[in-house]
């Protein structure tokens, strides 16, 4: 319910663009990692996909912010998380 494949799949029409995939996959109900992998190389955006799949500590999540032009959070309204993605 995070629609990352909506981001992956935009990548695709953003060819100057970068996507920091960041945090460990925390549910059983989620789609496995290696899913949108396969979507990355799919949509042929592989290479500008970067994979942070575990925790990030708070250092990394605020250099991972100051280093960004853009967030995306495009979180459907059935996703629940005590996730604190701007603390």
């Amino acid at each position: 319910n995070k629609n990352l494949d909506l981001v992956i799949e935009a990548l695709s029409q953003l060819p100057d663009c970068h996507l920091l995939i960041a945090g460990s996959v925390n549910s059983s109900t989620q789609r496995p990692i290696e899913f949108y992998r396969g979507l990355a190389e799919r949509f042929g955006v592989s290479q500008r996909c970067h994979w942070w799949t575990r925790h990030i500590d708070d250092h990394e999540v605020a250099a991972a912010h100051m280093a960004a032009d853009l967030a995306v959070l495009t979180y459907s309204s059935r996703y629940y998380s005590a996730s604190a993605a701007f603390s």
